[in-house]
């Protein structure tokens, strides 16, 4: 060996010092992980992210031969690592200095979109919408075409004498394009990117339950477009697939048990007032409403009137699920309002959060001490069974995604009871329910980007674990 190898070269005790030291150093800070993940106390929700976190899963046989149970394992480890909150907060720091990612505004409408939404190799075409006309006297909330008289950059308007549109926080009026978001104003809008294929697939899982279920059960779909459909400005509008057009095709392909109720319609009719968050991917109390007034005509029932409930804030400085996968300050600068309105129909309320449906806790469906749209039910659970003293003979079942939390509120006015279930968690058989609960209705509710994601509607498949007539 030469004087310069041996010069590089570390003595075969220190390189054997340094081997131990490392694997004791990780082993030393893989212990540290355990005990933290084992002492440190459980978030039940991600304030940045604005979600619920991951719960442990339930053991069972099936769940393990499914993979359930691993994944469940996975997330629930994933969401309650040590420091998580704050993790989560430096990597948005860190993606804000670097700048916005690529998003959807960078490909025509064809390419595989940001969001978990199935591409297809045939486009659904695009109709052309007429543009936002502006009311007098009215806030701006996102920027318009410049269609219809206005000059190009002008916000499109909002009526302010809405009862419930909180005044927007003007911005500058920049166009922001962060996670496949349109950002304008303070609003913040995910172009949508459906296609033929999935409507065909959404369409036949829910005529799967027709097949199976009695010709007594009244079945309806209700899919809520996304605020996009509403408000999306002109020249944008080549981003994003025609969401009428998509619902309708969906209507199309039910079987003639299934009713789909058009939403859609009422909602333009109101596109004035406070349909949808700003900062926020949900729809507002509002918007459920005026959705709720189509299904129970469509259910031969009359609506009841707004005005016959009371409204209170639940909070009115909210910045929600866009603002918190972006960290968008326009957004910050423009919170929105959590508003409720308070049931006057008596109901008791029992939930199972687990997946053993004979297992109750009381439940809520208005739960005021809940942080922000979590005041809906309390947020996402498995099962919950709402019991009226109305005697009509109409039990609703009400599947759904977190859309359909504000919505069941308002069903307690007509049904002597209203079941609710989260097919992202119910883990049982809902033909099961279905018998047990003597079922009348039954309403599959979805917003428009899940309705058209395979993720989704395979849940909503499994939902259903046997067949019968």
């Amino acid at each position: 060996m030469d004087a310069q190898h041996e010069l590089s070269s570390p003595p075969l005790e220190l390189s054997r010092s340094l081997r131990v030291a490392n694997i004791g150093t990780f082993t030393g800070a893989l212990a540290l992980v355990g005990v933290l993940f084992a002492l440190m106390p459980r978030l039940e929700t991600s304030e940045i992210e604005r979600r619920t976190l991951a719960t442990f899963p339930s053991f069972t046989m099936s769940a393990l031969t499914s993979g359930e149970y691993t994944r469940g394992i996975d997330a629930f480890v994933a969401d309650h690592i040590p420091f998580r909150e704050a993790l989560v907060e430096t990597a948005f720091w860190l993606r804000d200095h670097r700048g916005p990612s690529a998003d959807l505004f960078n490909a025509p409408p064809t390419a595989t979109p940001a969001s978990p939404v199935e591409a297809a190799p045939s486009p659904m075409p695009t109709e052309v919408r007429p543009p936002v006309e502006p009311p007098g006297g009215a806030t701006p909330i996102a920027a318009a075409s410049g269609a219809g008289g206005e000059a190009r950059g002008e916000p499109i308007r909002v009526a302010s004498a809405g009862p419930l549109r909180p005044k927007s926080a003007v911005v500058d009026g920049e166009l922001k394009k962060k996670e496949g978001l349109l950002i304008l104003d303070g609003q913040a809008m995910h172009p949508f990117k459906g296609n033929e294929a999935d409507t065909k697939r959404f369409a036949e899982t829910l005529n799967g339950y027709d097949e199976v279920l009695s010709d007594a059960i009244n079945i309806y779909a209700l899919i809520v477009p996304s605020p996009a459909a509403l408000y999306l400005p002109k020249e944008y509008e080549r981003h994003s697939y025609n969401e009428p057009r998509y619902i309708e095709k969906t209507y199309g392909q039910l079987s003639s048990g299934i009713e789909g109720v058009h939403v859609f319609d009422v909602l333009k009719k109101h596109k004035d007032e406070y349909l949808y968050f700003r900062t926020d991917h949900h729809w507002t109390v509002l918007g459920a409403y005026y959705a709720y007034t189509a299904f129970i005509r469509a259910a031969g029932m009359k609506p009841r009137a707004l005005s016959e409930f009371q409204r209170k804030v639940h909070d009115d400085h909210y910045v929600g699920t866009w603002y918190g996968r972006t960290r968008s300050r326009d957004l910050k600068r423009s919170p929105d309002r959590v508003d409720y309105y308070v049931p006057d129909t008596e109901h008791s309320v029992e939930m199972y959060k687990k997946d053993n449906p004979k297992r109750a806790v009381p439940g809520l469906f208005i739960r005021e001490k809940s942080a922000n749209y979590g005041i809906f039910l309390g947020g996402d659970v498995p099962l919950m069974v709402a019991k009226t003293p109305n005697k009509n003979g109409r039990r609703v079942l009400v599947v759904k995604n977190s859309f359909g939390n504000p919505f069941v509120v308002w069903l307690l006015s007509h049904f002597e009871k209203v079941l609710v279930i989260d097919y992202r968690y119910f883990k049982a058989n809902i033909l099961d329910v279905i018998d047990e609960h003597k079922v009348t209705d039954l309403v599959f509710i979805n917003g428009i980007l899940t309705s058209s994601t395979e993720v989704h509607t395979s849940l909503i498949r499994r939902l259903k674990k046997k067949r019968r007539r």
